[in-house]
């Protein structure tokens, strides 16, 4: 909360600015489990509805690869 309430002094009015400027958004879920609440912060922080901040842009997931199957083209 700390890290948007910066970046919001710095700046940032949308949520792909405070994913930008923050981890928010960044860990593993892509932003599925704080993205709502980062939205809700910016949008309170703002004085404007949440629809107004926007959305982050989705990404690719991410996906392990296995190390086994790695090592399999290994010489």
């Amino acid at each position: 909360m700390g890290q948007v309430r910066q970046a919001v002094a710095e700046g940032a009015t949308t949520v792909n600015a405070i994913r930008m400027l923050t981890r928010a958004g960044m860990g593993r879920c892509q932003g599925r489990t704080c993205g709502g609440p980062a939205a809700e912060l910016l949008a309170q922080l703002l004085g404007v509805p949440v629809e107004a901040v926007g959305q982050a842009t989705s990404r690719p997931p991410v996906i392990p690869a296995p190390l086994d199957g790695l090592l399999e083209d290994a010489p």
